[in-house]
């Protein structure tokens, strides 16, 4: 997704570049997020991401994704140069998908739902099996650690995403 900002445009990248896909309309709403009516259906951006992708060209936006979990079926439409979304004068938002129609009211949103919960399955390093334990150390020079992990939601398994950040370490 690009934007046109002091003449120039600027990319702006996703964790998952498909949710990016097949954008047949955008609404900006009054505080400044953008909702995004595509093949992956509803991707909600808030400002302060948008902001922080515009600032720093690497950071790829997270934002809330709207779909089959949510109830809503269908894709955008993909007919142009008909949007596929409108805000209403009563500040609601319509979605039109090639099943069905969707309203939602910033003012009244629905509940987040939750990340599931995340299980550390083994962890190993430098060939040695440990106990996955929230206090766990390694020995001085390990440079070799493996965990694995899962994390199941049956109603939406493409919805998953893992990110991992190695304290002291990883900047960002």
């Amino acid at each position: 997704m690009q934007r046109f900002d002091a003449g120039h445009f600027k990319t702006i990248n996703a964790v998952d570049n498909d949710l990016l896909r097949g954008i047949s309309a955008i609404i900006e709403t009054a505080n400044g997020d953008l909702l995004l009516n595509g093949l992956s259906r509803i991707f909600h951006v808030p400002k302060e991401e948008l902001d922080q992708a515009l600032a720093n060209p690497s950071y790829r936006i997270k934002g809330e994704h709207i779909g089959r979990r949510n109830g809503l079926s269908g894709f955008a439409a993909q007919i142009r140069p008909l949007p596929s979304a409108i805000e209403g004068s009563d500040g609601r938002l319509w979605f039109a998908t090639a099943a069905s129609v969707a309203c939602l009211d910033p003012k009244n949103s629905a509940r987040r739902v939750s990340a599931p919960p995340v299980t550390i399955e083994s962890v190993s390093a430098n060939d040695k099996s440990y106990s996955p334990a929230p206090d766990l150390q390694f020995p001085t020079r390990t440079s070799d650690v493996q965990i694995s992990y899962a994390g199941v939601r049956l109603s939406e398994p493409e919805a998953i995403h893992f990110r991992y950040k190695l304290d002291e370490t990883d900047r960002e």
